[in-house]
């Protein structure tokens, strides 16, 4: 038979939670630094306005600038930045392998 003396589920939760906060918030500083390094400049608004929101189930990096969509998709007059990879997308894809391993550390130190 199997007893059980105390329920830490809620426990394991919040400390999970936590973990994820702190891998998506270091996520997020990153992924703003390797986006930047290719974000097209012309007079750095672009770059400038580079953030993140994190949580414990989610990061965001992005810009409110209204023109980076044009140098992440293109227009039918122009190619997208990053000889037509776009910036924002490429430099995440190639961030990925390092992202994992952040999440994978917090989460060895539950």
């Amino acid at each position: 038979m199997i007893r059980v003396d105390r329920n830490n589920i809620p426990e394991i939760n919040q400390k999970l939670d936590l973990a994820m906060e702190r891998a998506f918030t270091v996520i997020g500083i990153i992924g703003v630094r390797n986006v930047g390094y290719l974000t097209p400049v012309d007079s750095g608004t672009l770059k400038e306005s580079l953030n993140f929101q994190a949580d414990s189930t989610k990061v965001i990096i992005g810009t409110n600038v209204e023109y980076a969509v044009y140098q992440e998709l293109g227009t039918i007059k122009m190619r997208a930045a990053n000889k037509g990879r776009g910036f924002i997308r490429f430099a995440i894809r190639k961030s990925l392998k390092d992202f994992r391993g952040i999440i994978n550390q917090e989460l060895q130190s539950i």
